[in-house]
C-alpha cells in the first residue's frame, strides 16, 4: 500500500478510536471508508481523496439535518432535543474535521526519479539514503513534471548527504 493512503488508513482507524461506544453507526461509516480506501489501486491518492470528500458531504449532510429539526422543533421542545442529539452532532462535528484533515493537501518532497525503476514505484531505501533525511513523504517525480501547479516555481532535488551544508560552530 501506498505510504500516503496508508497514514489515511491509520488517520482514520484514530478518528474511529476517539468515537463515543454510542456512536456506533459512524464508526461502521469510517470503517466502510477505510475498506473502500484500501481496495483502490495502488497509485490513486485522488480516489481517496474523492471518497472521503463524498463521505464528509454526508457526515454535513446529516450534522444540517439534525441542527435543522431542532430549529424547526417547538420551542419547548428545542432544549430536548439539543440535550438529546448533543452526543451525535459533536461525534459529527469530530468525524468533519478529521476528514477535512485528511482532505488538505498533502505535503511531499521531491527526489528525482530512480534510475532503471519503473516511474509509479516507491524508491528503495538505498536511493532514500543518498538524501538529506526528511519526515516529509518522499514522492518521485519525472524532471517534465518537477514544478508546482500553484506557484510555477520549479522544484529542487534534497541535497545528497555528503553535499549537506556544513554547520558552523
Amino acid at each position: 500500500m501506498e505510504p500516503l493512503i496508508q497514514n489515511m488508513h491509520t488517520q482514520l482507524q484514530d478518528l474511529r478510536r476517539q468515537l463515543p461506544r454510542q456512536q456506533s453507526s459512524l464508526s461502521s461509516q469510517l470503517q466502510k471508508l477505510e475498506q473502500a480506501i484500501q481496495q483502490l489501486p495502488e497509485q490513486s491518492m485522488k480516489g481517496a481523496l474523492a471518497l472521503i470528500w463524498r463521505k464528509a458531504l454526508r457526515f454535513q449532510t446529516s450534522l444540517h439535518r439534525l441542527e435543522k429539526r431542532r430549529e424547526k422543533a417547538q420551542s419547548w421542545m428545542q432544549q430536548t432535543l439539543k440535550w438529546w442529539n448533543q452526543e451525535k452532532v459533536d461525534s459529527l462535528r469530530l468525524v468533519l474535521n478529521g476528514l477535512r484533515d485528511l482532505m488538505n493537501p498533502l505535503v511531499v518532497r521531491y527526489l528525482p526519479p530512480t534510475p532503471g525503476v519503473p516511474f509509479g514505484e516507491t524508491p528503495g531505501s538505498d536511493w532514500l539514503a543518498m538524501f538529506v533525511h526528511s519526515d516529509v513523504v518522499s514522492r518521485c517525480i519525472e524532471e517534465h513534471n518537477a514544478s508546482c501547479v500553484i506557484c510555477l516555481e520549479d522544484f529542487e532535488p534534497p541535497p545528497l548527504v555528503e553535499e549537506e551544508p556544513e554547520e558552523a560552530t
